[in-house]
């Protein structure tokens, strides 16, 4: 592999990594809210006063973005076995 390559490969790693972190910091945020009584709240108010959401959710988004993160960490640690083994 080039110089040149390398540098790319890595910039364009550092680059996957960056948005994995930032992935895996909305999906914990998500799920922070979603489990915090007064987000709940919010929805039992609104449906008890005649409001009840009916549009769309982001649970598969949430779900598929949560299974992405487990699989790019799992390729993270195959590689770093491979580098390290």
């Amino acid at each position: 592999m080039t110089k040149t390559k390398t540098k790319k490969t890595a910039k364009e790693f550092a680059s996957a990594l960056e948005v994995a972190s930032a992935a895996q910091d909305l999906y914990e945020k998500m799920t922070e809210i979603e489990s915090s009584e007064s987000y709940k709240g919010v929805w039992i108010h609104a449906a008890i006063h005649g409001m009840k959401y009916m549009g769309d959710t982001w649970m598969a988004e949430k779900i598929a973005l949560g299974a992405a993160l487990k699989a790019f960490k799992n390729e993270l640690f195959k590689i770093s076995r491979r580098k390290n083994g």
